[in-house]
């Protein structure tokens, strides 16, 4: 894949994490490929952080056969950044490599096919001390313990093709680990004699001795015994110092792995802290939407006992009202006095009842009978008798109502109103028991 154009200048964060994405899912076991990705990695390393995730997306996504090439391509990673002396992607490795090994790279059960190649990876990767060797070897604990298990390896097969693509890919590998071994750093004068030197193993007392015999060979007269003996000192000396090193590396690495213990407690009682303040106030807005809401229901039944005492209050003024409408009301001492006119004056219609508004009548009344007789004044020609009667009105009852009509008789009373009569009228109707003597 072709490079944008603007790849060797500054690129924009999201431009690269989509170009960095786009040249991982193509990553295969050719150096090329591994080569460019890591490249690229290296170049724009102020991305680190979007680059690194990155390269987890595209693995956690990626088959098995494919999360290998990109295993590989971390190994090429971590040896360009030490030579770079740029510690970032290594950092990030070595927090996640259990995950990359365990979870993604060795995955049940299909990563029993890259198992042996990770362990040596991992293995080179305790040599050359690219990350601490505790996690290293705490990934291949995990990777052993599953390749010692009874049923491993477990019964998968892959198809023809995927079979040859493998071999092709380790053929590759193959050849660039021979590139390896011969590759000589030119930057360094004497870079051919320094990777011998750390190639090989430590002298021995037999190296020595063999020295020094053939340097005796070589200057029988030199005092070759003092030159070994000065120089067994100094191996000796420096000996002692590695080993003085080692034990003050152990004991850094001890006190970092105590400090980072502690700031791991740390950070889990602040979570733990940070948990029961955020379960606090949970509680505490619990409470309060219960007290609002109690308080909201009380408001509601104050509300509700209001209406119900001003509805109470209401029928019993309605009550009172019909009350006083019904009850007589009396004119003086003689004369009913009604409210309720103009019903009182329809039904005096309805009756056909004829009559002189400057006069009222008074009219006997008895609560054990609904007949009423209206009796004209004596100026008039005739007299006219002009009753109603109820059907259901027992004769005993009439004959008590008569006995009570000639009792009264009716009165003339200069300026009297068509109202006194129709409330005489209604009082009649409303069955009045007994009357002043008057």
């Amino acid at each position: 894949m072709s490079q944008p154009s603007n790849i060797t200048g500054d690129m924009d964060p999201f431009d690269a994490r989509l170009y960095f994405i786009s040249v991982l899912k193509k990553v295969n076991a050719s150096q090329q490929s591994i080569q460019s990705c890591t490249t690229f990695a290296l170049r724009h390393n102020k991305y680190y952080e979007d680059l690194y995730r990155c390269i987890m997306e595209v693995m956690q996504k990626a088959t098995i056969a494919s999360r290998m090439n990109l295993f590989y391509f971390l190994d090429s990673l971590c040896a360009k950044s030490k030579k770079a002396d740029f510690t970032k992607y290594l950092e990030y490795i070595q927090r996640d490599l259990k995950k990359i090994v365990v979870d993604l790279v060795c995955e049940r059960d299909e990563g029993c096919f890259n198992l042996i190649n990770t362990l040596k990876v991992l293995k080179s990767w305790k040599e050359k001390n690219y990350i601490e060797i505790s996690v290293i070897e705490n990934a291949e604990k995990f990777l052993l313990e599953w390749k010692g298990e009874k049923n491993y390896p477990p019964r998968l097969k892959l198809p023809k093709t995927d079979i040859i693509k493998r071999i092709e890919e380790d053929r590759e590998r193959a050849k660039h680990h021979r590139e390896d071994i011969w590759w000589v750093d030119k930057s360094h004068e004497d870079g051919e004699a320094v990777r011998l030197w750390e190639e090989c193993s430590e002298l021995s007392d037999s190296d020595y001795q063999e020295i020094l015999t053939e340097n005796c060979k070589y200057k029988p007269n030199h005092p070759w015994l003092d030159d070994y003996n000065k120089v067994k000192l100094w191996n000796e000396e420096q000996k002692r110092l590695e080993e003085e090193e080692e034990k003050e590396r152990l004991r850094l690495r001890k006190r970092k792995l105590i400090e980072e213990e502690k700031e791991r407690q740390r950070l889990i009682e602040e979570e733990r802290e940070r948990q029961r303040l955020i379960e606090e106030e949970r509680e505490r807005q619990r409470l309060i939407e219960e007290e609002k809401e109690r308080q909201r229901l009380i408001e509601e039944e104050n509300e509700r006992q209001r209406l119900i005492e001003e509805e109470k209050a209401r029928q019993r003024k309605i009550r009172e009202e019909k009350s006083i409408e019904e009850k007589p009301k009396y004119y003086g001492d003689n004369f009913p006095c009604i409210t309720n006119f103009d019903q009182t004056s329809q039904e005096f219609d309805d009756r056909n009842i004829n009559y002189d508004p400057s006069f009222i009548y008074s009219f006997p009344i008895s609560n054990n009978t609904n007949q009423i007789i209206y009796e004209q004044p004596s100026f008039y020609n005739q007299s006219t008798d002009i009753t109603t009667t109820n059907n259901d009105t027992e004769p005993s009852r009439e004959n008590e109502t008569s006995s009570l009509l000639e009792e009264y008789h009716v009165e003339q009373i200069a300026g009297s109103n068509l109202g006194l009569l129709m409330q005489a009228v209604g009082l009649l109707e409303a069955g009045v028991s007994s009357l002043p003597d008057d």
